[in-house]
């Protein structure tokens, strides 16, 4: 199989649609975020990469941070990912990786991507996963997806996202992205491949319901939050509220994707991501000093998270 061409021109990147402004949630996560745009560029399906998202629950004091499997995304898509070891210069890995015909996707300080302007750029320092498609070393410019973005540094940001002038400490976590297998399946292949990748990832869920758990993980945290305790807010409500909400929107999707006969669990799932946006809101009200009542939203995430499932297991058999 020939391997693809990256996609080089910003004239030309349009996002996938689970990137519309129209969506409770237009980013996700940095790790999820930059596959979707990845596979959309090289004409593939990105939500067909979902089905193991459904395994996903909560992790103690936080919802999962979710992401594609790389295992899931070799049988569909042909992709092979696996960590890299950064032991040279990062210019020098990702060029030489593209012309090998390879992608280099790293942990990058968001406080150099001009692509989170006000959020985190020359702001914050946060590690962030980036896949670069294109470099010129001679002029310092880096091509780059990220988040939903398609961008381009150069300069200082050159300098400060490869580590190029400040090299110390531990080395980013990387991982090379092989085309040597690459395939783009056809739709009904493609459906059919994901669908068995969902009904295994049904099966393997813990028990319970992990939105009960969520509710009072929250609960017993909103006295500390409330107190002025050194917890940051924003950090908080990324790490609970956003990570589900995207999450449940994610998931929503892939339904509606695969299968006309998953619409009402879709549809929960999207009303559960609703109410985790509105909670995110009135959560906001303690950094304002005042006090939030959250208790009904968590009961109706609860039970949609419930409804959504108690289907979808109907739907495929299990007891």
């Amino acid at each position: 199989m020939t391997k693809p061409q990256f996609l080089t021109d910003l004239d030309t990147f349009s996002a996938h649609g689970v990137h519309s402004d129209s969506r409770m949630w237009p980013e996700t996560n940095c790790a999820i975020d930059a596959w979707v745009e990845l596979l959309h560029s090289l004409g593939c399906e990105p939500l067909a990469a979902c089905a193991g998202i459904f395994r996903c629950g909560l992790d103690l004091d936080q919802w999962e941070f979710f992401k594609f499997s790389t295992a899931e995304i070799q049988l569909l898509f042909g992709i092979e990912c696996h960590e890299y070891n950064l032991w040279r210069p990062l210019d020098r890995h990702i060029d030489d990786q593209l012309r090998a015909g390879n992608l280099l996707m790293f942990d990058a300080d968001s406080f150099y991507l001009p692509d989170t302007a006000g959020v985190a750029y020359q702001l914050e320092h946060q590690k962030s996963s980036i896949i670069p498609t294109w470099i010129d070393r001679e002029n310092e410019r880096l091509r780059y997806f990220h988040n939903r973005t398609f961008a381009e540094l150069s300069g200082q940001d050159y300098r400060g996202v490869l580590r190029l002038e400040n090299s110390t400490g531990l080395s980013p976590f990387g991982e090379i992205l092989r085309f040597d297998h690459f395939r783009t399946p056809d739709a009904d292949q493609l459906k059919e491949l994901s669908k068995e990748l969902f009904q295994a990832a049904l099966l393997r869920r813990a028990a319970g319901n992990p939105v009960e758990d969520f509710h009072r993980l929250v609960s017993a945290d909103l006295a500390l939050l409330e107190s002025g305790a050194e917890v940051n807010i924003a950090h908080y409500a990324f790490a609970t509220f956003r990570q589900l909400g995207a999450w449940a929107e994610m998931a929503s999707s892939y339904l509606s994707w695969l299968d006309e006969h998953h619409v009402a669990a879709a549809a929960e799932l999207l009303e559960l991501s609703s109410d985790a946006k509105t909670a995110q809101f009135k959560l906001s009200r303690i950094a304002a000093g005042r006090t939030a009542n959250l208790d009904s939203l968590l009961s109706s995430m609860s039970a949609h998270w419930a409804a959504a499932f108690a289907m979808l297991h109907a739907s495929a058999g299990h007891s």
